[in-house]
């Protein structure tokens, strides 16, 4: 039984596709540069751990902006899940993984960025498991469109951000380019990024056809 009954399917025009995907859009594209400044200030073990709270996170916001409703046993299920991968976490940091040092400022900052973060990955999956419950999108229409979105805004917004930045930051778009040269280069690093994106092709929408089945929580569970 779904927890949302699902609408009347609506056909949206092209225009108001891509509209209503922006936020989606926006969000995931936001949450992966959000995450990458998190790593660069604090240990992965502890991105994981911050990471981890996105399940009651999302479950709080499903239930305030989507009206799900969750059993007791539900409730108990996410705090497990939560408290099993604080765990792996924990457990990664006692083992001695460390990251890059920044001081407290820098971990502070850290902290923060993996916090935003797991709020715009939350409420991105979110809008995305409305469209799916109202039937507006298939999971891989709803996938490629948001790609591309993506795509469009990282070469159009994001980089060109970068150069512009004064600084380092300026330098973390040339990083870019040296980084495909490299992979380039080397046949069995490209082989392994070319695996990975054909992983990511099959994961999105078998994710999204999770979240308009069974909810985002579960989703989030199986993403973690």
């Amino acid at each position: 039984e779904p927890l949302l009954e699902k609408a009347a399917p609506i056909k949206p025009s092209p225009v108001g596709a891509v509209l209503r995907l922006l936020g989606p859009a926006a969000l995931d594209l936001s949450t992966t540069v959000l995450v990458t400044l998190s790593l660069q200030r604090l240990p992965a073990s502890v991105v994981q751990m911050i990471g981890s709270s996105c399940i009651v996170v999302v479950a709080l916001l499903s239930r305030v902006l989507l009206g799900t409703r969750y059993h007791r046993g539900h409730w108990v299920g996410v705090a497990v899940a939560c408290a099993g991968l604080a765990l792996i976490g924990t457990a990664s940091a006692l083992g001695g993984n460390s990251g890059p040092a920044g001081g407290v400022s820098g971990a502070l900052a850290g902290v923060l960025y993996a916090l935003g973060s797991t709020l715009t990955v939350a409420v991105g999956w979110l809008l995305e498991e409305k469209f799916l419950r109202a039937r507006l999108f298939e999971p891989m229409q709803q996938v490629g469109i948001e790609g591309t979105i993506e795509v469009v805004l990282l070469v159009g917004v994001a980089f060109p951000a970068l150069w512009a930045a004064p600084g380092d930051d300026r330098g973390h778009a040339e990083d870019v380019l040296e980084s495909a040269r490299v992979v380039g280069r080397d046949g069995a690093l490209l082989g392994f990024c070319l695996a990975l994106v054909a992983c990511l092709a099959a994961d999105n929408p078998l994710s999204q056809s999770v979240a308009g089945r069974a909810g985002s929580v579960l989703r989030v569970f199986g993403a973690e």
